[in-house]
């Protein structure tokens, strides 16, 4: 293998490289997103918290905080890409596309974010199928664009739990008199 054929794999190797961290940034600030359309739904309890309360098909408790467990594998991986371990990097890819996956399954119905992706639309690069075992490439630093998955990170903002109402005790006459019976004093 002469320099010229190095040069080219190494080239590839970048290129394949470049194309994932474009991909994680892409699927980061997606997910921001969708935090923020949750977040935004928070603090807007007159249009969730009967239904939530009454447990109906479709809501839940808006939970920003549901997208850490993705953003953390996609920052994961963006640092094995760059530290040039080319294999690891596509396997948490992989793994924090799955997690995003199930993240969106999970999102209630009632949180709409039209902008963005829907869980079939999330789209494996080409660069990741083009990955052997054991591929590396050069190191390389941080995108800038990473720091996405520290704002989802930060966000802690979850609602507050919502109590089921009790059902309401209907006495009848009959009980009202059981009640008002004096207990007997023992004291002599």
């Amino acid at each position: 293998m002469g320099n010229s054929e190095m040069l080219r794999r190494l080239q590839a190797a970048n290129q394949r490289r470049d194309d994932l961290l474009a991909f994680i940034v892409e699927r980061l600030r997606n997910i921001r997103d969708h935090q923020l359309a949750e977040l935004a739904r928070v603090d807007d309890r007159s249009r969730w918290f009967r239904a939530v309360s009454y447990r109906r098909e479709g809501y839940a408790l808006p939970e920003p905080s549901r997208w850490h467990d993705c953003a953390r594998l996609y920052k994961q991986a963006a640092r094995a890409l760059c530290a040039g371990d080319l294999s690891r990097g596509a396997a948490l890819l992989r793994e924090a596309a799955a997690v995003e996956r199930a993240t969106l399954e999970s999102v209630p119905g009632f949180i709409e974010n039209k902008q963005t992706s829907k869980p079939a639309e999330i789209p494996d690069p080409e660069a990741l199928q083009q990955i052997g075992s054991g591929e590396g490439c050069p190191v390389c630093s941080l995108p800038p664009d990473l720091a996405t998955a520290d704002e989802i990170l930060a966000c802690q903002d979850d609602a507050e739990p919502v109590r089921t109402p009790k059902a309401k005790s209907h006495k009848g006459w009959w009980d009202a008199a059981e009640d008002q019976q004096p207990a007997d004093d023992e004291s002599g």
